[in-house]
């Protein structure tokens, strides 16, 4: 008797909470399309998105949100010449194997002399050997000096600030779509300070015609360009 009282006292607090996650998220909603109307970012915070993920899990109609809070991984190689990012992947099962696969897809100009990466496991033999096979210098960074790979350290604080701080992820695909959207607006679009203000795939000057903006990722950002050049692209 003592059991069942129990059993029906957890459900009635499972019940309960599960109403009240769901209610939060769905302020959470709302709150996010309210700054959408009102042409404001919608910025999480790394508390929030802790909270939203635990309440994702609570609510049984949120279960499918539970990615929220698992990790996600991006690898990404970029060109130190231009700045110019060739390639990026993201996965929740980052492996040497997944690695040097993403290696032999990645598309570049010219095949490297030198390439930096971190001292990482997943970033092992295998994924050494695909550029060694071409006669590429691979160099791991020491351990904790981040100095060491600094272009992509600033990449990556780049991709938190412009892009992953202002969305919310909803799973590897999801992430790997906002990635490739993201990598064209940083490529084509983004000036950089580095390379004088231009793009890392540079694109000649437009002198006349009326600039227009192109909204990128549904309006988070931006690319400007004259009218005869955006009727061309």
């Amino acid at each position: 008797m003592i059991f069942l009282l129990l059993r029906l006292l957890a459900g009635l607090v499972r019940s309960r909470l599960s109403l009240v996650a769901e209610n939060e998220m769905l302020r959470q909603q709302l709150v996010a399309a309210k700054c959408r109307l009102q042409g404001k970012r919608v910025r999480f915070s790394t508390t929030q998105r802790w909270l939203i993920g635990h309440m994702a899990i609570t609510a049984t109609a949120w279960r499918t949100a539970v990615a929220l809070v698992r990790p996600l991984f991006v690898l990404f190689f970029i060109d130190l010449k231009r700045r110019k990012i060739v390639h990026a992947a993201a996965t929740t099962v980052p492996t040497d194997d997944w690695c040097a696969q993403q290696a032999r897809g990645a598309t570049m100009d010219d095949q490297p002399e030198l390439l930096v990466t971190a001292r990482d496991g997943k970033l092992g033999v295998r994924f050494a050997a695909i550029f060694e096979s071409t006669g590429a210098k691979v160099v791991r960074s020491a351990v904790r000096t981040p100095n060491m790979n600094a272009f992509a350290e600033r990449f990556v604080g780049t991709l938190r600030r412009e892009l992953l701080d202002q969305v919310l992820v909803l799973g590897d695909e999801h992430l790997g779509r906002l990635l490739a959207a993201f990598i064209v607006f940083y490529n084509e679009a983004r000036p950089h300070q580095g390379i004088s203000q231009q793009q890392p795939i540079p694109r000649a000057p437009q002198l006349a015609g009326r600039v227009l903006p192109r909204p990128i990722l549904n309006g988070l950002h931006h690319d400007y360009r004259r009218a005869a050049a955006a009727a061309c692209g």
